[in-house]
């Protein structure tokens, strides 16, 4: 008997320093994990398409505040998902965000995601260019707006106001 897998996903990017590859996620994404792998062992956490990934054993720092986790990836790991990280070589830190420069933002909505009998899944993307409101200490506000943000190329379609992304 063939079965759907449940899938539940969670966005993450990646940076490359002299010291290696560090993967970002949300804290909130670790924690749903840690979540469902105590609640059935079976569970496992994959990096695109990769094979099963130990992002608990691979954590460098968390902070629940700030809800940012970092990880370690290996450089064959990042070549088998064909993942580009972004390199920070030669510019870290970034410069501070300024009102209304455009900032890329991304996520996998559920409702955006299909599984398949074959236990393979289709995830689809929300993507856009969107505005900085305000830099805090803590926080970078951007404002979603249909009407003024631009969509990517790889997802040219913006949601509706009220979507949950």
């Amino acid at each position: 008997m063939n079965t759907l897998a449940l899938f539940h996903g969670g966005t993450c990017f990646f940076l490359r320093f002299e010291r290696g590859i560090i993967g970002v996620t949300a804290n909130h994404v670790v924690n749903a994990y840690e979540s469902a792998a105590a609640a059935n062992p079976n569970t496992v956490c994959q990096l695109r398409n990769s094979p099963a990934f130990d992002l608990v054993g691979a954590i460098i720092a968390r902070d629940a505040a700030r809800d940012i986790a970092t990880f370690a990836v290996s450089e064959a790991v990042l070549s088998h998902i064909e993942a580009i990280p972004l390199d920070c070589r030669a510019s870290w830190p970034p410069p501070e965000p300024q009102h209304l420069w455009l900032l890329s933002v991304c996520g996998f909505p559920e409702t955006m995601r299909t599984s398949r009998a074959d236990r393979s899944a289709e995830f689809g993307a929300w993507g856009a260019l969107a505005a900085v409101e305000c830099v805090t200490r803590d926080e970078i506000l951007i404002t979603y707006d249909p009407a003024i943000v631009k969509p990517t190329e790889w997802a040219p379609r913006l949601p509706p106001l009220g979507f949950n992304l």
